[in-house]
Formats: C-alpha cells, structure tokens, sequence
C-alpha cells in the first residue's frame, strides 16, 4: 500500500507502543503482531475511509482474513478462535463467517471504491497521501 518500508515502519512501530505490544482483540502478547487497517465502509457512497491502524496476534489475524485462512486450510483453526473470542459455539460462528462473506461478496462486485483518508491519520502521516485514488476525507466532502 505505502511506498517505502520507512513509512510503514514509522506507522506500525506507533500503533505497536498504542497497543502496548498485544493484540487489540484478545489482548495475547505474541512474538508476532501484525498491523492491521481500518478501514469504515460507505456502501451507498463505494467509499471506503483508512480510519486508523490496529495491531493482532496471527490468529485474530486469520480471523480478521477467513476467506484467505479458510482458503489455506485453516478452517478449524479460525472457527475455534472465532468461537474463543465471541464466547460462542460452532453454529454461531458459522453464522458470523456466513455473514461476513455475504457482505464481502456484494461489496467485491462493486467496480471503483473511492479511498479516503480521515484527516486525523493524514495529519499524523502524510504519508498516506500516496495512496491510489487518495482522497482526504474534506475533499470528499466538497465533492
């Protein structure tokens, strides 16, 4: 997404020190934390707004990405932790899974989503003013 490890570096070092060095969703400190985006969607406007960055253990992580774990053959190990983190059992994870790829799917069949950046992040990093079709969330507005 960013040009430039430097960049990314600078971003996922302060979202690690924010989240005290563990997984923003089950809190685990792990020898691994992926920086995860967030990432507002508008489906009415096919917007979709970077609205900060989050940090998770490779599990939530597998979570957080299930068409591509599930894809790999990590199945089992993404229903139980989704079962572990919601304290509930295989069927309503089967139902959040399910929803959650219906959404992707109608989402996925729109053609052009425009990005936008909440001026907070840009301000932060300017950085961030190199991605594709960048649009600050005030130009947006104006448009």
């Amino acid at each position: 997404m960013l040009k430039g490890r430097v960049a990314w570096k600078k971003i996922r070092d302060a979202a690690l020190v924010e989240a005290a060095h563990r997984c923003i969703v089950c809190r685990q400190r792990g020898k691994i934390l992926f920086c995860h985006e967030k990432w507002r969607f508008s489906d009415q406007r096919t917007t979709v707004k970077l609205s900060g960055f989050e940090m998770v253990c490779e599990r939530c992580n597998s979570v957080l990405h299930a068409g591509r774990s599930i894809l790999a053959g990590y199945v089992d190990d993404v229903v139980g932790h989704l079962c572990r983190i919601n304290k509930c059992d295989e069927i309503v994870a089967a139902k959040i899974l399910s929803k959650a790829f219906d959404k992707w799917n109608l989402r996925s069949q729109k053609k052009r989503w425009k990005i936008e950046v909440t001026q907070a992040l840009l301000t932060r990093y300017p950085e961030l003013v190199a991605l594709p079709k960048y649009q600050s969330s005030r130009q947006a507005r104006q448009a």
